[in-house]
């Protein structure tokens, strides 16, 4: 019986004693610390070494990211609520256009005009680092520009084809604010040349539209507007402007067929008939040859 009762004992331990390894033996070497726990599920297979650090770097950036876009958004939001409530500078010329609006292409564009409320204007925003408004196109034909005082007063034209921008506005314009004015020709051989001119300003209707160049000159065209040694009469800065009905002593406008600023008569004209013998005129760069095409514009000093 005694014998029995150890035997029983005994055989009971060894059971317990057997789970117990087999557990441990489960739990540390095919389950547990070597391969399902740290070293084989954990650090190794699919923990820190595999794909924790990984995971975590991945996670981590995506919050950062996602943090990111919603200050972003925030910004924006609280941007187009102060936009709203400030009033905002106006865009008062093509340099404007240029690099507030981050226009690049030539063509036509608004801007709040120096009169009040919004006006279209064509812009050169290629030739010298762009920005130029121009005031006088002649590229195509097909314009009238023998016209009265009224219509030089106020503008008339195709801002896609040949215009005249209008003396109100030269003048508005260039008392608002300092401006260079740069001259652009091309002869009837493809020949290219220009003139920039440091200043420019045109008096009011009632100082008849004088204009005045002034400061530096550079280019590779002559300075026609200014006087020189030879044929002062000739050269037209500080001269009023001109048409058939309120013509000068000599006729100038009415016998060359366009508005311009005449002294007797010109060594510069933009206005002519096109495609005539002497309808656009540079006379330091080709004499009394006709020219085939011409552009004046004007940009704000100093931005380049």
């Amino acid at each position: 019986m005694k014998l029995s009762l150890v035997l029983v004992l005994f055989a009971a331990i060894c059971l317990v004693c057997s789970g117990n390894w087999r557990w441990r033996h489960g739990r540390r070497h095919h389950g547990g610390w070597r391969q399902g726990g740290w070293r084989r599920g954990g650090w190794r297979h699919g923990g820190w070494r595999r794909g924790g650090w990984r995971q975590w770097r991945s996670n981590h950036w995506r919050q950062c990211q996602n943090k990111m876009e919603g200050l972003t958004e925030q910004r924006n939001k609280l941007k187009k609520e102060l936009d709203q409530c400030l009033p905002s500078s106006p865009i008062s010329d093509c340099w404007d256009v240029k690099t507030r609006q981050n226009q690049n292409r030539d063509g036509t564009y608004t801007i709040d005009s120096p009169a009040g409320g919004k006006m279209n204007v064509r812009c050169d925003m290629t030739t010298d680092n762009g920005g130029w408004l121009t005031f006088v196109r002649r590229v195509k034909g097909g314009v009238d520009f023998n016209r009265p005082w009224k219509d030089y007063k106020r503008g008339f034209g195709d801002l896609a084809g040949d215009f005249w921008l209008g003396n109100d506005f030269l003048h508005m314009f260039t008392a608002a604010k300092d401006v260079e004015m740069r001259v652009d020709m091309t002869d009837q051989d493809g020949n290219h040349a220009y003139a920039v001119y440091g200043s420019l300003h045109v008096d009011d209707e009632a100082h008849a539209y004088s204009i005045h160049v002034s400061g530096t000159y550079s280019g590779n065209a002559g300075d026609a507007f200014r006087p020189n040694s030879t044929r002062k009469e000739k050269f037209q800065n500080n001269r009023a402007f001109r048409t058939y009905d309120r013509d000068n002593e000599f006729g100038c406008a009415k016998s060359h067929k366009g508005g311009f600023w005449y002294n007797n008569c010109f060594f510069v004209l933009a206005t002519g008939p096109f495609n005539s013998i002497r309808g656009i005129i540079w006379f330091t760069w080709r004499r009394h040859h006709a020219l085939k095409e011409i552009t004046m514009s004007i940009r704000p000093k100093g931005v380049v």
